[in-house]
């Protein structure tokens, strides 16, 4: 009798967990930005509980290749392909991300940031200062999308 009820305690935690761990999955691949930029979302290489997401390809290719207005000269001449564009988003449940610093690559500075699965297909970025807040809708990047313009994950 303790077997079967520790096999049926075993499965039934299994099948519990196993929707969150989905969930907290489905995020996961490349998102096509607002500006027309895909961004490769994907465990953060510090903390894997952690989310981030780099930059997978620029919309403008002829646009500066570079993080030039980053507000450390030294880091000014590293290429945006592969840069963390936002990091350690922590899954809150019921497919949203909190916790998380969107690096703007226009401006050079970081913000605290939000995500939010809509659909399978559609993920809501938010970011803030202070009480003003702006908010960005992106879709997922077809599967057969292979930009030019794309390097790996760094």
């Amino acid at each position: 009798m303790p077997i079967r009820r520790t096999l049926l305690f075993a499965l039934l935690a299994t099948t519990l967990s196993t929707p969150a761990l989905a969930a907290r999955d489905d995020i996961m691949g490349r998102w096509l930005t607002h500006k027309g930029g895909e961004i490769e979302i994907a465990p953060c290489r510090e903390n894997p509980e952690h989310l981030c997401g780099f930059i997978a390809s620029l919309a403008d290719p002829e646009r500066a290749p570079r993080d030039t207005e980053n507000p450390d000269p030294a880091l000014r001449d590293r290429p945006l392909l592969g840069l963390p564009l936002f990091f350690d988003f922590v899954y809150d449940g019921e497919d949203k991300w909190k916790e998380g610093r969107i690096y703007n690559v226009e401006n050079g500075k970081t913000y605290d940031s939000k995500l939010r699965l809509l659909a399978q297909d559609k993920l809501k970025l938010s970011g803030c200062v202070l009480f003003f807040c702006k908010s960005y809708t992106w879709h997922r990047a077809p599967e057969n999308d292979m930009p030019t313009n794309r390097t790996p994950n760094p």
